[in-house]
């Protein structure tokens, strides 16, 4: 990335410029440090960080005109490189950014420009639409994977109810499922709530259970179903019975996987929160200091969660962050996708 500094006087206006590989390339710009949108380069429109009706107009232009400086640069680097004879280099020459129009949300929140518009044609290259998986898909397939390598052991195992690895998986996806319906149900229609499940993020088969995004924030959520036991929440671990389980630092690890995946496709501030959803259990109870950087909650406590969250993130962030998280390419390049049994 290039950080550059228009020569005008008055506010200083600088420009870096961003591409995810390849694709998607912006100019992001800031006046006087503050950030106040970028420069859609493939869809050539103006993108305001921070709309507001008063200064919308002024957000837009101040982009735009950083922009057509930025391309009068690099049209003289390349006409630079052109006349002193590199070979293999061609001057393109590369016209100016037409007006940024201004487009009005259907929900009449605060006027914006569309995100998504500039990727919707580039949606078959970026894998699979995340959005048609179901809760519990990932446990699933790999539970179907490992009870084929032992099918007899794995057999024996279900009849007779034993504790084994096959038990385990599926009772992942009963807890995947039931954390999946509780947050569904929660989230009112029109609410700006958006719900991924079983993102595969290795190819390992590693995946996040749920990602929420909405207005109230980020959150990568873990389910972990602990059938008809007792389970207590202290400020450092979570106990089933008298056993302390990992999940608070498996929770915390996945959180910032989430959020370093997010910022390579879309760079934002917003911090992903993790989040751990106790299903199954015959008791939840908390200790007096439970931990205060991981939300723990019951799955029937799931609507009043919901209740309690304020807005920090608008609407138009909200949107945008969900079109890079859907995808499967966002999470697994190409080269590295899983092959699906069928």
């Amino acid at each position: 990335m290039a950080d550059g500094q228009e020569g005008s006087p008055g506010p200083a206006v600088t420009t870096k410029f961003w591409s995810a590989h390849g694709r998607n390339q912006r100019l992001y710009v800031k006046v006087d440090g503050v950030q106040i949108g970028h420069w859609d380069i493939g869809a050539r429109t103006a993108v305001s960080a921070e709309p507001d009706h008063s200064r919308l107009v002024e957000q837009l232009e101040t982009i735009e005109t950083a922009a057509l400086a930025w391309h009068a640069r690099q049209q003289q680097k390349r006409d630079r490189k052109a006349h002193a004879g590199v070979q293999g280099t061609v001057a393109v020459p590369v016209s100016a950014p037409v007006p940024a129009t201004i487009t009005q949300s259907t929900d009449n929140s605060t006027p914006h420009q569309a995100v998504t518009s500039a990727t919707a044609a580039q949606s078959e290259d970026r894998g699979r639409d995340l959005s048609l998986n179901r809760a519990g898909d990932g446990v699933r397939e790999t539970a179907r994977a490992k009870f084929r390598e032992a099918p007899v052991r794995n057999l024996f195992q279900r009849i007779f109810r034993d504790d084994g690895d096959d038990k385990s998986w599926r009772q992942g996806v009963r807890g995947e499922r039931a954390v999946g319906r509780a947050l569904q149900s929660a989230m009112k229609p029109g609410s700006g709530w958006h719900l991924l499940h079983s993102i595969r993020r290795s190819v390992k088969g590693t995946d996040v259970d749920h990602l929420l995004i909405g207005p109230g924030g980020i959150f990568s959520i873990n389910a972990k179903f602990h059938e008809g036991k007792r389970v207590w929440l202290g400020e450092r671990a979570i106990f089933v019975g008298r056993t302390p389980k990992p999940h608070l630092g498996e929770a915390r690890n996945e959180a910032k996987q989430v959020k370093r995946v997010l910022d390579a496709a879309y760079p934002t501030p917003r911090e992903v929160t993790p989040v751990v959803v106790i299903a199954g259990s015959a008791s939840f109870s908390r200790g007096k200091s439970p931990p205060g950087d991981v939300v723990v909650i019951h799955v029937s406590e799931i609507p009043e969660w919901f209740e309690s969250m304020g807005e920090s993130i608008r609407q138009w962030e909200v949107d945008a962050l969900y079109d890079v998280a859907r995808w499967e390419r966002t999470w697994l390049p190409a080269a590295d996708e899983p092959q699906r049994s069928s």
